[in-house]
């Protein structure tokens, strides 16, 4: 039944079926043509080619959620064959099983007053895509540079230059977000992502900005299931706006991320994540305000903290659309604590490490992060004893005496000139050392020192996984770095596709010091042409280019190796295209990957170990790959 001027339809999912059954009220061909074909691809043929891929990333969404309807508002052909906008709804349905078998919608026509708001959110998106192209350089050349650079004055600079940079890209994000938030058009992403892997990695993007200032970064996780579904982009961009508006607000004292899981009766977690910070602080009609879009409390605060005033309002709307909340209590002068509310299903959780109590020695020389790290290894059962310094550690473990089962250093009590060796000699080969550093933390000189010590290395602040493995009975290595000295993978072959000289630059410089042999394509014809001349190990391709552009490339690469003219070989996206429906197209055109420029070493790093293959010496012409062209 048409409601209210809305045309309905209803799709069969039924996977193998030979003729899949489509029906569509008279409403719907009232509105795009009676000639309108009884199948599933039907409505898909009237919508507007740029808005294919957001019609597909609906139709994905509603299907990898059944019973959950999602919406947007993209542009079909009418009946009477003008583009016009449409308000779409969908929803599937599953009969018994897991898996979507029926999709049912409706198309509602929007008045014409909305075409200059959907115009906006169009141009939004271009000027996403624009601003990320140019930052792309700025931002990989910077990373690149500081690698190279060989005085801590010089790294400094350069950090200073990477946080703003990150700070305009959030900010970008922001505006975009906002605008398409507010015309209707932000889907949500459905997959399984490691939330404790997420939240530390985010936590850990703004360490470095409180370098050098009176400010403990601190971080607590309550429980250990990890593993959940949702939209990990947008939890992460909750949190970043939490975080950022804890940092930016907050001179000295500390600022918390801490995480709290609580399993509910009706199968979701109930996921309570919280920003605590000792910060300038709100009255209540202060309070009130800031979360309504470009308010920052006061004039007085945007004088001397600047933003937009979009971080706070962006999170409300992001939990909200996740069927969550933000909520917010502050005392003037003493802090504020921001809180997010999320109910996620949990998702099958990997086993953990073993462990067994035994005591620790935690080398932390800080009074106000001590606390944080004993509570949390306390809770797997194991008693702690703190020591301020490296020095006075050597000193108890030449005492003899009951050696500790483990022992964590801290990076406040370490420098180039820390003994390392003299600790591991004083102690037994059965006690496992671990060094915790910071992210930013830049001393190649200990790093040697510890590996040659047989300690293991990690980043601040610890999962439960790395957590446990702390406190297993096995000791693993994790490098926190790839140092330029150090390429991961020497002899794989990587195609990077992209027009833009200056991103040519920065992938190939980055490849090159990861030890890739790289070769470049500057256009989707030329990337076939390499490719069928000398086939690579993975190519990085980018979607916007003149004549063929990257997903039409795919599409071809693809049909070259299901052929057998090619042989398979991983296709990762790396554009400036940041939006969920351009992830799903280039998924859809047979890319493995999608990832967002700006171009980071550890994201490259992540997708190269992950598609690497077996032996790339084996894997066809790679011994005569160039190393750039």
């Amino acid at each position: 039944m048409d409601v209210v001027g809305e045309g309905v339809w209803e799709h069969e999912l039924t996977p193998g079926h030979p003729a899949p059954s489509a029906w569509h009220s008279p409403r719907c061909r009232e509105l795009l043509g009676a000639d309108l074909a009884d199948e599933p691809s039907a409505i898909r043929t009237r919508v507007d080619r740029s808005d294919l891929a957001r019609w597909d990333a609906l139709c994905g969404a509603a299907t990898r959620a059944p019973g959950h309807t999602v919406d947007g508002r993209l542009r079909l052909r009418s009946a009477d064959g003008s583009l016009r906008w449409f308000q779409v709804r969908m929803r599937a349905t599953a009969d018994g099983t897991a898996a979507a078998d029926r999709l049912s919608g409706s198309l509602r026509e929007l008045d014409t007053d909305a075409a200059p708001h959907q115009a906006k959110a169009t141009f939004l998106a271009h000027m996403s895509h624009e601003l990320r192209t140019p930052l792309n350089a700025v931002l990989g050349m910077t990373e690149l540079a500081q690698r190279l650079a060989t005085h801590n004055e010089q790294r400094g600079y350069l950090e200073l230059a990477r946080q703003s940079g990150q700070s305009l890209l959030r900010l970008i994000g922001d505006v975009i977000d906002y605008a398409r938030a507010e015309a209707g058009e932000l889907a949500l992403r459905l997959e399984t992502f490691d939330l404790s892997q997420l939240l530390a990695e985010t936590f850990r993007g703004f360490m470095p900005q409180v370098q050098g200032r009176s400010l403990a970064m601190l971080y607590d996780y309550l429980g250990e299931q990890t593993q959940f579904q949702g939209d990990p982009a947008r939890v992460r961009q909750i949190v970043s706006n939490l975080l950022a508006n804890a940092v930016k607000f907050t001179a000295h004292g500390h600022v918390a991320l801490v995480t709290e899981l609580r399993p509910q009766p009706d199968g979701p977690w109930l996921l309570r994540i919280q920003v605590h910070d000792t910060g300038t602080g709100m009255d209540a009609a202060t309070l009130e305000r800031v979360f309504r879009p470009f308010e920052q409390g006061d004039n007085s605060a945007r004088r001397q903290h600047g933003g937009t005033g979009l971080g706070l309002s962006l999170a409300c709307k992001l939990a909200a659309l996740m069927g969550g909340r933000v909520t917010a209590t502050s005392v003037p002068g003493r802090g504020s604590v921001f809180s997010v509310e999320l109910r996620l299903a949990a998702a099958a959780q990997p086993a953990l490490a073993p462990h067994a109590p035994g005591h620790a020695w935690l080398v932390v020389r800080s009074a106000t992060t001590s606390p944080w790290l004993p509570r949390r290894i306390e809770r797997l059962g194991w008693t702690t004893e703190l020591i301020p310094d490296l020095a006075q550690a050597t000193r108890r473990a030449q005492l003899g005496g009951r050696a500790p089962d483990c022992i964590v250093l801290a990076e406040d009590g370490l420098d180039d000139h820390s003994d390392l060796e003299a600790l591991r000699r004083a102690l037994p080969d059965s006690t496992r050392v671990t060094l915790l550093l910071r992210p930013d933390f830049h001393q190649p000189v200990l790093l040697e020192r510890a590996a040659r010590s047989r300690m293991a290395v990690l980043l601040k602040p610890l999962t439960p996984a790395e957590l446990r493995t702390v406190a297993s009975a096995e000791t693993r290595r994790a490098p926190a770095r790839i140092e330029p000295s150090t390429p991961m993978r020497p002899g794989m072959h990587v195609l990077v596709v992209e027009d833009n000289p200056l991103n040519q630059l920065v992938a190939r410089e980055m490849l090159m010091v990861l030890g890739m042999k790289v070769s470049v394509a500057e256009s989707g014809e030329e990337a076939l042409a390499h490719c069928l001349q000398q086939a690579p190990d993975l190519v990085l391709m980018d979607i916007q280019m003149p004549g063929m552009d990257g997903v039409e490339a795919t599409r071809r690469l693809r049909a070259l190796q299901a052929d057998g003219t090619l042989r398979p070989f991983p296709i990762v996206a790396l554009t400036a295209h940041a939006l969920a429906a351009d992830r799903q197209s280039s998924l859809e055109a047979g890319m493995d990957e999608h990832l967002t420029k700006p171009m980071q070493f550890e994201s490259l790093r992540t997708v190269l170990d992950q598609w690497r293959p077996d032996d790339p010496g084996l894997t066809g012409d790679d011994e005569d790959a160039p190393t750039a062209n």
